[in-house]
């Protein structure tokens, strides 16, 4: 089961455990910003988590890891409706190492599309891999979702309207 994790406790252990997947300290991946996290936990164990950071109205940025096959089609919905319906989101970046080929893959399935390069920003001065997914694009909304009319979530208009 995926949730938002809103306990100051409870949040600082996942970012913990999610900094140390992601080979950082928590500190660097959140600095003093405000965050939002999600969990996935199974059997009161947790498997895999999703860190939203950087929320600027239209944009957020994402960032997760978790155990081989934490992700299951219900936890790609919940972790997509939390910025594209929850927040009115239109778009969602992360960020991923040049050379890692698994996250790239994944990434890459779910729908996102490479947009670019931060060339030596990673935190061993790796480049970073820009992707982006907008909400028009985001396969895993229904499609009633995947339209914002006046900044909030709409009905897609009939043919014959």
């Amino acid at each position: 089961m995926m949730h938002l994790v809103t306990k100051p406790d409870h949040k600082a252990v996942v970012t913990d455990w999610l900094a140390a997947r992601l080979g950082m300290r928590a500190t660097e991946m959140v600095h003093t910003y405000d965050y939002e996290i999600m969990a996935c936990v199974r059997h009161k164990e947790l498997i895999g988590a999703v860190l939203f950071i950087h929320h600027q109205g239209r944009n957020i940025e994402a960032h997760w890891a978790g155990d081989t096959g934490w992700l299951s089609r219900r936890h790609i919905k919940q972790i997509f409706a939390y910025p594209f319906e929850q927040l009115g989101c239109n778009r969602v970046t992360t960020l991923v190492p040049e050379d890692n080929e698994p996250a790239r893959s994944v990434v890459e399935r779910l729908g996102f599309v490479r947009e670019g390069t931060l060339r030596q920003a990673g935190g061993e001065g790796d480049d970073l891999d820009i992707y982006g997914m907008l909400r028009s694009e985001c396969r895993w909304l229904a499609p009633s979702a995947r339209v914002r009319q006046g900044g909030h979530v709409g009905q897609e208009e009939s043919a014959g309207a």
